[in-house]
């Protein structure tokens, strides 16, 4: 929103957290389970970078 992509919107609101996950549902990761997670949401096409990205991801792991 701040950079203008909803300029024409009357009003806004960014509604964060909005699902509280019940505590029976949760689980914790061991610690030696974390690693870079990548999440997209996007077209895939090639003016994106994202295929750029993986292949200097995959240099580091």
């Amino acid at each position: 929103m701040q950079f203008g992509y909803f300029k024409d919107i009357s009003s806004s609101c960014v509604i964060y957290n909005a699902y509280k996950l019940p505590k029976d549902m949760a689980f914790n990761r061991p610690l030696n389970d974390i690693g870079l997670r990548l999440g997209y949401l996007g077209r895939l096409s090639p003016n994106k970078g994202l295929e750029m990205l993986l292949k200097i991801l995959t240099k580091f792991s």
